[in-house]
């Protein structure tokens, strides 16, 4: 995906999500964890997150890959 596909997102606010989403994506390749999973994990794991300050301890270099 690159520059030219933000062009069809709709709005710049939807270009802003895309590229998030671009980028939990590439930090987790990044990290060795498959994509899916992480993201499955965050959603099972956040909704039950109390404290915003933890977010950071679900950030793919701090957490450990599930097998």
């Amino acid at each position: 995906m690159g520059r030219k596909n933000y062009l069809f997102k709709g709005s710049e606010k939807a270009a802003q999500r895309g590229a998030i989403i671009y980028l939990i994506i590439a930090t987790a390749n990044m990290h060795r964890w498959d994509p899916h999973q992480y993201i499955e994990t965050l959603l099972k794991k956040l909704p039950s997150e109390r404290n915003a300050a933890n977010i950071t301890n679900y950030l793919p270099y701090n957490m450990l890959a599930e097998g």
